[in-house]
């Protein structure tokens, strides 16, 4: 089997680890086991000529993982025509509707890291998203069913808005004022701030972090941290709170997923069908 793989921008994105690198990594390790060949396309970036040159490549199966939440070049939904075993993992746009479609139980996970938090007793929790795609939508009820359940009005969803990636200490303190300024009427702006903040992602608790601090507040003693995805140890921007952690976050045993993603194609047969939508259950992980 040749594998054509459309992951997240390479090489941006996966050195410096995250949900995607695992899953990616996953399925990496996976097709090398097996001596399969594989050939990695960034769709962002793949133009007309890369296209008529792959047409000779005749790929056996397709894996498409997100890229970075946008829609694929119109010159995928070309290679994406060919009958042949195609899955999508968490994706938001498909190239063609003949993909498995397989995606995290994201509603499940917000859904227990809330209950986490109110079991601490903690009422204004703030849920924080970088996009609002379907996946964040899903963490969105889920978080609602546990704030309902507990007979708590929830605080609006917010939606941060940057355009500064995180890469060395300059870019971090900016993207920590930038949150700090989209936040600052829920840490300190009001009779009750904010006793806790969801993050979308373990990656994202650090400037989130920075933020309380320059509000004021003192994250994980004034305000509660919790991420997603369990993998803050190796997030690039604790190396700017390294002191911080998410105190909760949910295991969703990416790598594992990878693997069974590549078993979910050499099963699959075209016209493909909708798999179950998750491979494995999302686990609460209490960091400390």
């Amino acid at each position: 089997m040749r594998l054509s793989g459309f992951p997240l921008d390479l090489p941006s994105a996966y050195h410096q680890g995250g949900w995607g690198s695992a899953v990616f990594f996953g399925a990496l390790a996976n097709c090398h086991r097996k001596a399969y060949r594989i050939i990695l396309m960034d769709p962002q970036r793949l133009g007309a000529q890369e296209v008529r040159s792959m047409d000779g490549a005749r790929p056996g199966a397709i894996l498409l993982m997100p890229s970075e939440d946008r829609p694929l070049s119109t010159h995928v939904h070309h290679l994406c025509a060919a009958p042949i075993p195609k899955v999508a993992w968490d994706c938001s746009y498909l190239p063609s509707p003949d993909f498995m479609v397989m995606q995290h139980d994201h509603a499940a996970g917000a859904q227990q890291l809330t209950e986490w938090l109110l079991a601490r007793g903690k009422r204004r929790i703030l849920q924080v998203a970088t996009a609002t795609q379907p996946w964040m939508m899903a963490r969105r009820e889920g978080h609602l069913r546990a704030m309902n359940a507990a007979g708590i009005t929830a605080l609006p969803l917010v939606e941060l808005k940057t355009n500064v990636s995180a890469h060395d200490e300059t870019s971090f303190l900016d993207k920590s004022r930038s949150a700090c300024g989209q936040l600052a009427e829920y840490l300190v702006g009001s009779q009750h701030p904010i006793d806790a903040i969801m993050a979308p992602s373990d990656g994202e608790v650090s400037h989130l972090a920075r933020a309380c601090r320059l509000c004021g507040r003192e994250p994980n003693r004034d305000v509660d941290l919790v991420g997603y995805d369990n993998y803050w140890l190796d997030s690039s921007e604790r190396t700017f709170e390294p002191t911080i952690r998410p105190l909760a976050t949910v295991e969703k045993k990416n790598q594992d997923i990878g693997g069974m993603l590549i078993g979910c194609l050499e099963k699959a047969e075209p016209p493909n069908e909708s798999a179950p939508p998750d491979l494995t259950p999302p686990t609460l992980v209490v960091t400390n």
